[in-house]
């Protein structure tokens, strides 16, 4: 909605029908345009779009669910326009409030921790087409649930991709 607000066309995807509800709820409610905000629900482990984006935000695709982060991620780019920019914005540190998460790690590694290195390493991007513009970890303030407050560190990685040769 911040993208919507800001003059961009923003697409929201998300796997979760309730989600996808919410987010428009809330678009209505901020007075923004369905073609400023416009939101869908979908796999993108398997979506189909042929449409392609100035702008590709992936910000916490994590999930106590078995599935392929890593493809999704991957997939993820071939979205991305020539000159645009894929953003990765991942936990380096889950919240201390979200036991679930170091309990599943703890199980099944299915919910690593990031850092910058580990997600270029899993988004395997041609260097010939893709120019790094940021990876690093950054704090932030944050609220739990109930109220209690931590400094988390997120992973940031900002790619652009370059212009295909014609």
């Amino acid at each position: 909605m911040w993208l919507a607000e800001h003059g961009w066309q923003a697409t929201g995807v998300d796997i979760s029908a309730v989600a996808v509800s919410r987010a428009e709820q809330a678009a209505r409610a901020r007075g923004l345009a369905t073609d400023r905000a416009r939101f869908l629900v979908a796999d993108l482990a398997k979506w189909d779009n042929d449409q392609s984006y100035d702008l590709v935000v992936s910000s916490f695709l994590h999930s106590q669910g078995d599935f392929d982060r890593a493809g999704i991620l991957r997939a993820t780019s071939q979205y991305v326009a020539d000159g645009g920019y894929l953003l990765v914005i991942s936990h380096a540190t889950f919240p201390p409030w979200a036991q679930a998460h170091r309990d599943a790690d703890a199980k099944d590694h299915h919910h690593d921790e990031t850092t910058p290195e580990s997600e270029l390493e899993l988004l395997q991007l041609d260097p010939s087409s893709w120019v790094l513009e940021i990876a690093e970890i950054r704090s932030r303030e944050a609220t739990g649930p109930e109220g209690q407050v931590a400094t988390l560190q997120d992973t940031v990685v900002l790619v652009r991709k370059t212009a295909t040769q014609s």
